[in-house]
């Protein structure tokens, strides 16, 4: 398994080096393998229900679609999201740096609730209201990106000739954990991370067929 693995990756820049089986069956029967990326430290993570329960090809497809991540470019949206995450960081600085600002909050809710003394649990809670239609906006967006980077990774898959095998995992895991497979496109635009699975599935068979 692992010298198939080392195969998928032979063209990545980025490699894997460690693999981890953990025992995912003795507290649930859900199934998964992922990716962990932290800072330069990278590893696969294994259930090892999900390698009892399904066929090599399918850990394989699935893996394969990790490994999509790895050789993932930037492109423009990353670039909108880095430049979204700097004026954010700027903007969180101007208002650190002006204090009448922040007197200025502090007195209109005070003023607005009829209270005369600091209550910083309500300043905080009424900021958050603020700020959450920004941070709704910002959430579309990088579920967006979030989004069309699955499509990118199984894509890879695919070009690996796991598309059926990613079908057939995508469908066991969808039956076993009851997922909601045809979210409403709103729904699913506002607040999913991942494509919901029948515009993914539909997604992987178009270039299946399309190679």
């Amino acid at each position: 398994m692992r010298d198939k693995i080392e195969v998928l990756q032979a063209d990545s820049k980025k490699k894997v080096k460690k693999i981890y089986v953990y025992n995912e069956s003795k507290k649930t029967s859900t199934k998964n393998a992922f990716l962990l990326k932290l800072f330069w430290h990278r590893e696969f993570g294994i259930a090892d229900n999900f390698i009892n329960e399904n066929a090599e090809n399918e850990l394989l497809a699935v893996l394969s679609h990790e490994i999509g991540h790895l050789k993932h470019k930037k492109n423009i949206f990353n670039f909108i999201s880095y430049g979204i995450k700097v004026l954010l960081v700027v903007t969180v600085i101007c208002i650190v740096a002006n204090p009448e600002f922040i007197l200025f909050i502090n007195r209109w809710i005070r003023e607005s609730f009829n209270i005369t003394t600091n209550n910083y649990y309500l300043i905080l809670v009424v900021f958050g209201y603020i700020i959450q239609p920004i941070g709704f906006l910002i959430n579309i967006y990088e579920s967006f990106r979030s989004r069309w980077e699955e499509y990118e990774a199984d894509r890879e898959a695919v070009a690996n000739g796991y598309g059926k095998e990613l079908i057939n995992t995508f469908k066991t895991l969808s039956n076993d954990e009851l997922i909601n497979v045809n979210p409403h496109p709103f729904i699913e635009f506002t607040e999913y991370d991942h494509p919901g699975m029948y515009q993914r599935i539909k997604a992987i068979n178009q270039a299946v067929q399309s190679l």
